[in-house]
C-alpha cells in the first residue's frame, strides 16, 4: 500500500493540479489526497496502536493460563 501511495504522489506531483486544470481535475486530486491521508492514518492506527495492543493482550491472556 505504501508503494501505491508513493506512486500516486509521484504521478500527481503530490496532488498538485496544473495551472490550467478544470474544477473536476482539481476536485479529483483533492479526493486522492483525502484518500492518501485516510490510508496513512489507518496504517498508523493499525501498525502503531492496535497491533501492539493486541500483542500485549495476547501475552497477558497466555500468561493467565499458566
Amino acid at each position: 500500500v505504501e508503494d501505491l501511495i508513493r506512486q500516486m504522489r509521484e504521478l500527481t506531483g503530490n496532488y498538485t493540479p496544473p495551472e490550467n486544470a478544470c474544477v473536476t481535475h482539481t476536485v479529483a486530486l483533492l479526493k486522492l489526497q483525502e484518500l492518501d491521508n485516510d490510508v496513512v492514518q489507518h496504517m498508523h492506527l493499525e501498525n502503531d496502536i492496535l497491533y501492539p495492543r493486541v500483542l500485549l493482550m495476547e501475552t497477558e491472556l497466555m500468561n493467565q493460563k499458566d
